[in-house]
């Protein structure tokens, strides 16, 4: 006589293995159509397992490839952000300065300071950005905040203007505090490094940055009182309307040689940045899944 329990545990042992395998195999179906990859190499390749073996680690390696796209690419978003706001703050200011001389008051002279220097306090934020743990602007030195505070940089630039004796000796003060091999701005206040192995990288003694750092902080003691004042006035607005012309280019001694020297950096582009007055835009990697590039 059939054992009718034992019948029904089995048929239902059965099912449930049923069951459980097409559940399986409706999992990996659906993770292979959204994947594009199979589930198990080595089986779909009937055993071909040093095939299956380089087929799974170029698809690892475009994997890494992508997602270290992506965090550089986040990167230079962020970078390329600061950068537009420092732009943008210093065509504002540099139409300010031009009001303040045609007005040539004292109450526009203090209010052309007071927006210079706020423009200079989120220009120092911006250049002290960082990624995760990276900052953006230190060269090699991820680590370090490329620059002190904005204290410390116009207490530099009110020393300068209180020991010039006239502008031709405020300019050739400045020249030599902006000196890349010798001057305080790079050996002192700039706390990053002088060099970065990343060619997209912009570091904080871009000749540009600097520049516009230069003329922010001149423009942030126009008001009554304040540095300028040490000068004649013809000569204080002489420094201001050269400070807010955006087409003046003044390159700190060595600025050329110290771009020369960045390795990953073409001489194309360090002669478009020493070129023109705009501020460095970083060069965006392109994503290419054909070669694999486990660069970050």
């Amino acid at each position: 006589m059939i054992n009718k329990s034992y019948l029904s545990n089995s048929i239902t042992t059965q099912l449930s293995r049923d069951i459980q395998s097409i559940r399986e195999r409706i999992d990996r179906t659906s993770s292979e159509a959204v994947t594009g990859r199979t589930a198990d190499p080595t089986a779909h390749l009937s055993g071909q397992i040093g095939k299956a073996m380089v087929a799974n680690d170029v698809l690892n390696k475009i994997d890494r490839d992508t997602s270290l796209l992506q965090i550089r690419e986040s990167r230079l978003d962020i970078t390329q952000q600061s950068l537009s706001r420092m732009q943008e703050g210093l065509a504002e200011i540099s139409v300010r300065a031009l009001d303040s001389l045609s007005a040539g008051s004292p109450v526009e002279r203090t209010a052309l300071a007071q927006d210079a220097r706020a423009q200079l306090d989120s220009a120092l934020i911006a250049l002290n950005s960082r990624h995760g743990e990276r900052f953006l602007f230190s060269g090699d030195a991820t680590d370090k905040a490329p620059f002190g505070s904005p204290e410390d940089f116009m207490t530099d630039l009110r020393a300068i203007a209180d020991a010039a004796t006239d502008q031709a000796d405020f300019d050739a003060r400045l020249d030599a505090y902006f000196d890349l091999d010798t001057g305080d701005f790079a050996n002192g206040f700039y706390r990053g490094a002088k060099t970065s192995s990343d060619g997209d990288a912009v570091t904080g003694l871009d000749p540009a940055i600097i520049r516009t750092l230069r003329n922010l902080g001149v423009l942030a003691m126009a008001g009554p009182g304040d540095g300028l004042d040490n000068l004649s006035t013809p000569e204080a607005l002489g420094v201001i309307s050269a400070s807010a012309d955006s087409r003046r280019k003044r390159h700190p001694a060595g600025a050329r040689r110290h771009r020369a020297e960045q390795p990953g950096k073409g001489k194309g582009r360090a002669e478009q940045s020493a070129g023109r007055h705009d501020l460095p835009r970083p060069v965006r990697s392109r994503r290419r899944t054909e070669s694999p590039r486990g660069q970050s």
